[in-house]
């Protein structure tokens, strides 16, 4: 994908509604957060729980705000400098 292939997918009206879901879905997971959903009587349980919603929120960030050659060049540093269609 060329930064001319990425402008156009991310300027698409889908594209952007999709992005900004991704972002209201992080902002919902740290207010659960914050209303103590991910709290357990066990401390360990509740570490486990607190990190697995760390990893989902940083995952949401970051595809929401993916770089223009993020996707080439996971594929490029693979070998391969096409990206599969499906």
């Amino acid at each position: 994908m060329d930064k001319e292939e990425y402008a156009e997918w991310k300027g698409n009206p889908l594209t952007i509604k999709f992005h900004q879901f991704l972002l209201d879905k992080r902002k919902e997971l740290m207010e659960s957060w914050a209303d103590g959903n991910f709290s357990h009587p066990n401390m360990e349980q509740a570490a486990v729980l607190n990190a697995a919603a760390m990893g989902r929120a940083q995952c949401l960030a970051e595809l929401a705000d993916l770089e223009d050659d993020f996707i080439s060049n996971f594929y490029r540093n693979k070998g391969s400098d096409d990206v599969p269609a499906n």
